[in-house]
């Protein structure tokens, strides 16, 4: 599905509005990567204009639909220019919205990149979280370790120095012992 991301002006109860594969001029154009012109929108036998959209488009009378491509020339989205009245778009208005609609590609494509980028990096952030957390577990283990093995060494090395203590200051008799 092709899912509306923007309309202008707003439109907030659009957004997320969904065009079915093979269904209409939006999904013409995403498929082809032709503009498309309806000089009357309202008896083009391709607009699929929906409840959720009829109400809001009902100042439109003709529109022109080009794809958004990135620079790479990859179709990531489609624009559509709605008019107030029935009208066949110029050349000069078909390579204004063109230009636009390169613009507006090109734009989505760096969000789009972006977005990754931040995904990526939240999640190497979130690896590098749970990889300190496991090094500080590790840590506290070492100390514990070197704690009980310390604590495990001194007292026989303790009994030593006074064995040694003994044999260099006690009596010579019991040195034996």
């Amino acid at each position: 599905d092709l899912v509306a991301w923007g309309w202008s002006p707003p439109a907030h109860e659009l957004i997320g509005l969904r065009y079915r594969p093979g269904e209409g001029i939006t999904e013409r154009v995403a498929a082809t990567g032709e503009p498309y012109v309806s000089p009357a929108i309202w008896q083009d036998s391709l607009a699929h204009i929906g409840p959720a959209a009829a109400g809001w488009m009902q100042a439109v009378r003709s529109n022109i639909t080009f794809p958004l491509r990135t620079t790479q020339g990859d179709i990531v989205g489609v624009m559509h220019v709605g008019m107030g009245e029935h009208q066949s778009f110029t050349e000069e208005e078909q390579r204004l919205v063109t230009a636009v609609s390169e613009i507006g590609g090109n734009a989505l494509d760096r969000a789009l990149a972006m977005e990754l980028l931040e995904q990526r990096v939240a999640e190497r952030t979130a690896d590098l979280a749970a990889a300190n957390e496991r090094l500080k577990e590790l840590d506290r283990m070492k100390s514990v370790f070197v704690s009980d093995v310390s604590h495990e060494l001194r007292t026989p090395v303790t009994n030593f120095q006074v064995y040694l203590e003994l044999l260099d200051h006690g009596s010579p008799q019991k040195r034996e012992r």
